[in-house]
């Protein structure tokens, strides 16, 4: 999806890129969350001669048989991919408890008493004061300023168009049935 870009979010990135030159971002953390889903219903692009939109060789086809979609949260780093989280419909209370237990524990394994520079989009699952407060009280979380309305500009986006992909392209004839599968 493109996101439509006012002049005012244009001048946010270019401020973002301009205080950001001397950044080291190798030690930014940055996190998103997707859905994966067992069903591929993206657009399909389909060439056919004028007048011959019902014409049966050029529909189409594919088989209903429901599918399944799982929400996961995860991060990235310079080193590596960090831990992908099952996480349902997430809300506020949920995020802190990912950001407190999962995040900040797996991310200092890493990289072991440094300064954590973690990145998130403007989704409103990361506003709730709850998770404001605790941010507010780590002393070894710094939270990077991002640019509104900027995921392409978040790595971990191609991390996530990789991991769809290689999943379509891996399973079997029939695509996972259950959640568990997927």
């Amino acid at each position: 999806m493109k996101e439509l870009l006012t002049d005012e979010h244009k001048l946010h990135r270019l401020a973002f890129a301009e205080s950001n030159v001397d950044r080291k971002w190798d030690r930014v953390i940055f996190t998103d969350e997707s859905t994966f889903t067992s069903a591929n219903d993206g657009p399909v692009l389909v060439y056919r001669p004028q007048g011959q939109r019902y014409n049966a060789q050029y529909m189409p086809t594919h088989i209903r048989i429901g599918h399944v979609s799982v929400n996961c949260w995860g991060w990235i780093s310079h080193e590596r991919a960090g831990i992908l989280h099952h996480i349902g419909h997430l809300y506020g209370l949920q995020y802190q408890h990912i950001l407190q237990n999962l995040i900040v524990p797996s991310v200092w394994m890493l990289y072991p008493e440094v300064m954590i520079q973690l990145q998130q989009d403007h989704s409103s699952i990361h506003d709730p004061r709850v998770v404001q407060e605790w941010l507010s009280r780590q002393a070894n979380v710094e939270l990077l300023e991002w640019p509104p309305r900027a995921p392409d500009m978040n790595p971990i986006e191609n991390m996530w168009s990789e991991v769809k992909r290689t999943m379509l392209e891996t399973w079997p004839v029939l695509p996972p049935r259950n959640s568990d599968e997927l």
